[in-house]
């Protein structure tokens, strides 16, 4: 049977990772695409020619972008959408369109469009489409999503390998670490993120600002970015924070600001760069990424 195949790329650890081991393999993508939002981590867009080097030199086809169009063939990314309709992005709310909008919808357009894949389909073929889902969340692979036209397949999930596999694979590639692959306002990030958006990307995290500000008339369910926050009072508490640490004293701290404050002390940042840039053994480096990671505990400490 005719078959091509094809990676969807988010660009982070997992897509890096699962890409490097397929290439280990002997498999040759037809087509790496990656959606683009319009609004991803500048450190997103600064990876991809990196990649891209590594992609020529094994003989991989380089990173094809595409992006949600309008009916007058107009891009309109996410933030820009969220501002005009006075809203935020629909997983603050509990839902996924904007995933399915300024993902899966240009990608799907993409290939229904794409002449090979229609050569492919004409011919009884089919498109074999690769995700980067590895194997500490497999399941979100249980519904099968598959059809007559295009098969999902999940080789992180095959073989056997975790976050940690990922981490190590880049690291043993000589590959940097890519940055986590998502919006610059995703309701989804977590404290620390949302601090080192704002220490180090000021414009990104002003900008998610204005867009709670702008949907503020609209919220009743959600306080913010944050869901039962905002990421404005976030950073008042994190502010505050270091004045109680530094004169070791509360005063008078808004209680919101209090609850919110717990939330920042608990949360700690991960330096992917300083880490791959590490010259210990690539174990020790990712053990120590995981130590860090308070989501996501090293194996290790289990003993």
């Amino acid at each position: 049977m005719l078959q091509l195949h094809i990676a969807s790329a988010g660009l982070g650890v997992n897509t890096i990772a699962y890409i490097i081991k397929c290439n280990e393999q002997g498999l040759k993508f037809d087509l790496i695409l990656f959606a683009d939002p319009g609004k991803e981590n500048p450190k997103t867009y600064e990876y991809i020619p990196v990649f891209n080097e590594w992609l020529i030199k094994n003989d991989q086809p380089e990173i094809t972008i595409v992006r949600n169009l309008n009916k007058d063939g107009e891009f309109i990314g996410l933030y820009q959408d969220s501002l005009n309709n006075k809203s935020l992005p629909s997983i603050a709310y509990g839902f996924k369109t904007c995933s399915h909008k300024f993902k899966k919808r240009p990608v799907d357009k993409f290939l229904n469009n794409w002449d090979p894949a229609i050569f492919t389909w004409k011919h009884g073929g089919i498109l074999l489409k690769y995700f980067g889902f590895d194997a500490d969340e497999s399941h979100r692979t249980q519904i099968d999503y598959s059809d007559k036209k295009v098969t999902n397949i999940y080789p992180l999930v095959e073989m056997d390998m975790g976050r940690f596999e990922c981490v190590q694979t880049i690291i043993d590639e000589g590959l940097p670490l890519p940055p986590k692959s998502s919006c610059t306002f995703c309701p989804s990030m977590k404290p620390w993120e949302i601090i080192e958006l704002y220490e180090t990307q000021p414009k990104e995290f002003y900008d998610a600002v204005e867009m709670e500000r702008n949907a503020a008339e609209n919220l009743s369910t959600v306080k913010g970015l944050g869901r039962d926050f905002s990421w404005w009072d976030l950073i008042l508490a994190y502010k505050y924070l270091k004045l109680v640490k530094k004169y070791n004293s509360m005063g008078n701290v808004p209680e919101r600001i209090k609850r919110l404050m717990k939330k920042v002390n608990k949360s700690k940042p991960v330096d992917y760069e300083k880490l791959s840039k590490d010259r210990r053994t690539a174990n020790e480096v990712v053990c120590d990424l995981f130590k860090q990671n308070i989501e996501m505990p090293c194996g290790c400490v289990d003993g």
